[in-house]
């Protein structure tokens, strides 16, 4: 579903999007989407501890995830922007040294070493003439996702544990929302959806990158983070 949505997102941005019309379309939807199934299901109370956590998921792992996920496809190639995402599960390794205080051996860090100079070695060899001017702004703004879905993977697992993963997102995602409204007031006026260039590929897409990139998979990580 993430591999998907790096292409498909990259479409919207490049004819009926902007990137923040796109992230705060996502966390708008889904919010609204969690609160209604929640309203079906046992609720669950949240101490307030918790809800600390949570709401710092909500902003790097939703918010800040979202923003630089879009920011950074509008500015590089897609190609470009998956590489550095693939350096995921080094950036969560190095956050559970730090935070987890999990021992990292020669065999990890040579790992890691090997992870980030395959990445570079892809990226500098591939042709970026076609790229847009910010190129390397959308490297930046990749990197910044791949840390910040990294951190939110770290500090989350404990309350994914505790509760269902409705509660879970429903809370992260209202936590999300009030941070990205001050910025998609104006924004979501912009979107060049309109009834004369009517066509159903954009609406398909964007259906794709709300109900399954967002949605869906925002069901998945707390499912996944209990078991492994």
């Amino acid at each position: 579903i993430c591999g998907l949505n790096v292409p498909v997102g990259k479409s919207l941005l490049a004819e009926w999007m902007t990137p923040i019309g796109l992230a705060s379309s996502r966390v708008l939807f889904a919010t609204l989407i969690f609160w209604t199934i929640g309203l079906v299901f046992r609720r669950e109370k949240v101490n307030a501890k918790d809800l600390m956590v949570i709401a710092l998921g909500g902003i790097s792992g939703v918010a800040c995830t979202y923003l630089s996920f879009a920011w950074g496809l509008n500015y590089t190639t897609p190609v470009h922007f998956a590489l550095i995402v693939a350096l995921n599960p080094i950036v969560v390794m190095l956050f559970s040294v730090l935070f987890l205080k999990e021992a990292i051996n020669r065999r990890k860090l040579t790992g890691v070493l090997l992870g980030i100079a395959g990445a570079w070695v892809l990226i500098s060899q591939m042709d970026i003439a076609a790229s847009v001017e910010n190129h390397i702004l959308g490297i930046v703004f990749a990197i910044v996702n791949t840390v910040m879905l990294g951190f939110y993977l770290i500090i989350i697992r404990r309350v994914a544990i505790k509760y269902s993963p409705v509660t879970l997102q429903k809370w992260m995602f209202l936590f999300a929302a009030l941070f990205v409204i001050p910025f998609c007031i104006n924004d979501l006026q912009m979107q060049s959806f309109n009834p004369s260039a009517f066509r159903l590929q954009p609406l398909f897409q964007l259906g794709f990158v709300l109900l399954f990139a967002t949605v869906l998979n925002n069901l998945l990580y707390p499912v996944a983070l209990k078991r492994i």
